[in-house]
């Protein structure tokens, strides 16, 4: 098997890793408050029914737009951060084939020579 990637390929993957680490820091950083909105929206709706017993609050809180709502920005918050991450991870996986790839091929020429 022969590497079809060279040096500016693999300098492409580590600039595009280098450049991709704050949007991957933010998309985790909004899935984390994204997790904790939910949370705040499920007791701010429940605080609202006064007079119900904590079930029932509950309930119209989990039935709520507004809670449905959140949990769709939730939703597009970790596909943004799992697709950052797959991709960072599959850019790793192809740097580090290259990387290996090169050390074969330095020690195939030191085998020759």
């Amino acid at each position: 098997m022969t590497s079809t990637m060279t040096q500016a390929d693999a300098e492409k993957v580590l600039d595009w890793m280098r450049d991709t680490a704050p949007e991957i820091g933010l998309a985790i950083s909004n899935k984390t408050v994204m997790e904790q909105r939910i949370k705040t929206v499920k007791a701010t709706i429940m605080m609202d029914q006064i007079g119900m017993s904590n079930a029932a609050a509950e309930t119209v809180a989990l039935a709520s737009q507004t809670y449905a709502d959140a949990l769709e920005a939730y939703r597009q918050a970790v596909e943004q951060a799992e697709t950052l991450r797959f991709l960072f991870s599959a850019a790793q996986a192809k740097f580090e084939f290259w990387r290996s790839m090169e050390a074969s091929r330095r020690a195939e020429g030191k085998a020759v020579s």
